[in-house]
Formats: structure tokens, C-alpha cells, sequence
């Protein structure tokens, strides 16, 4: 299985189309075989399907595509997208060695005492 992950560093891009380069990964048996990071010269939706197709990536793993159409005409080439996936590099290999890979992955993680607004006092 062909993966690409567009990224910002060493973390999944905030959009595909923000992305500074794409890791590309297969898994074989549940491990890495082959693992390469491309540079993207401009990061345009154009771009960014032309990589997927050059090399040939069976599955995107995105933080997010802002547009319904984008992800479609992603999907119409048989390009599985996993999104809405937050985390640094070494986590999600992890997570896609494992098959835990799902959309919302990373967000799991954020404790939801957090997200409740503070009690006011009266």
C-alpha cells in the first residue's frame, strides 16, 4: 500500500495544498519497505495530483481539503483520503504500521476537560 502524507516540517500539513513536501511510504506486512520525502516547487492543487499520480499513492493522509471538489476529483483516481489526521511524522507511520489509522486521527488525543469552557462564577 502506497501512502502520501503532505507535510510542514515534520508534522501533517494544516491543508494539503499548504504543504512544504510530501512523504511518501509503502507498507508491506504491516512495515515501512520504502520511504522518500519530495520538495514541492509550488504547492497548487495541480501539484499536488501530479505528485499523488507520479508516485503512485493509493491512500492521502491530510489534515484537511477545504474543497468538496478537490477531494472528489482526488478520490476519481482511485486515491483513498483519510483526513481530518493531525500529528507529527513518527506518529502516524506508527498508526498506519498498526492499522490504526482512521480520519480524526490526533484529535483523539486532546483531553475534552479541555474543551469545556471554564464554570463562571456567579
Amino acid at each position: 500500500m502506497r501512502f502520501g502524507i503532505p507535510l510542514v516540517g515534520d508534522r501533517v500539513a494544516p491543508r494539503s495544498t499548504f504543504a512544504e513536501s510530501i512523504l511518501f511510504i509503502v507498507i508491506t506486512g504491516g512495515s515501512v519497505v520504502h520511504k522518500e520525502t519530495v520538495t514541492l516547487d509550488s504547492n497548487t492543487i495541480i501539484d499536488l495530483i501530479n505528485v499523488l499520480r507520479d508516485y503512485q499513492v493509493d491512500t492521502l493522509i491530510c489534515s484537511g481539503i477545504s474543497i468538496m471538489e478537490i477531494r472528489e476529483l482526488i478520490q476519481s483516481l482511485d486515491i483513498t483520503v483519510i483526513d481530518n489526521v493531525i500529528g507529527n511524522i513518527d506518529e502516524i507511520i506508527k498508526a498506519i504500521e498498526q492499522g490504526r489509522i482512521h480520519s480524526g486521527y490526533g484529535f483523539s488525543r486532546l483531553n475534552s476537560a479541555d474543551l469545556v469552557p471554564p464554570e463562571i462564577p456567579h
